[in-house]
């Protein structure tokens, strides 16, 4: 009995990390893609930040 509650746990362990691994893989790419707008075009950029704030 024991060793099933370890084994949930671990595979609840396992499914966070795997969550927490796309959250940064996502915000990794969101920023990559903000920085090449922003070089290709600054003035939509800047427009996009103003409507975020």
């Amino acid at each position: 009995m024991q060793d099933n509650i370890n084994e949930t746990k671990s595979g609840i362990e396992r499914f966070w990390e795997f969550i927490q691994f796309g959250l940064v893989r996502i915000l990794v790419a969101m920023g990559t893609g903000f920085i090449i707008a922003s070089i290709l075009n600054p003035a939509g950029t800047s427009r996009v930040i103003g409507m975020i704030l």
